[in-house]
């Protein structure tokens, strides 16, 4: 079975307005006389490829270390869409789905993500660095208050539309 990685890499991923930029700092270096190397990272919780939690906007929901490996792992579909509304949820997505990645350029809609939480979907994940294309953070929330798993800036330039594993 072929293995695709669909992460994204974290100083060279595009930054979110306003997040902080990754760094990255030696603290000890071989080459200064250090007995090893080390070093230092900081970045924002939304750099790279990454997931948000409902925390991300939910005051009261799960942090990240709460999440479930089950809804990050398992079958997931990949497709591409202008736009994810209910009719194309209905259309075009099989029906097992519980797990989907959507290639760049997809808009979430509203009725379309009603749609796919009433399937009883664990995970939606997107190219872009939000699954929130219009700044107002609507398919955030209404992901999140369902405990649904976002998974965002992902890279899907290798893989075809279908179905694989996510792991």
């Amino acid at each position: 079975m072929k293995s695709y990685d669909i992460s994204r890499e974290l100083f060279a991923s595009e930054v979110y307005p306003g997040d902080p930029i990754p760094q990255k700092r030696f603290v000890k270096e071989i080459k200064k006389g250090d007995p090893y190397n080390l070093s230092e990272i900081r970045f924002g919780s939304h750099a790279g490829t990454h997931i948000d939690a409902p925390y991300h906007f939910c005051p009261q929901g799960n942090t990240v270390e709460k999440i479930e490996l089950e809804d990050c792992m398992g079958s997931c579909f990949v497709m591409g869409a202008d736009r994810v509304d209910a009719a194309l949820v209905r259309k075009e997505m099989p029906g097992d789905v519980k797990r989907v990645l959507f290639r760049k350029g997809t808009q979430l809609c509203r009725d379309g993500v009603r749609a796919l939480q009433e399937r009883g979907i664990r995970l939606v994940g997107v190219e872009e660095n939000s699954v929130d294309q219009d700044g107002e953070n609507v398919i955030h929330k209404m992901l999140l208050e369902n405990n649904v798993v976002i998974l965002e800036n992902i890279d899907l330039s290798e893989v075809k539309n279908g179905w694989y594993f996510i792991a």
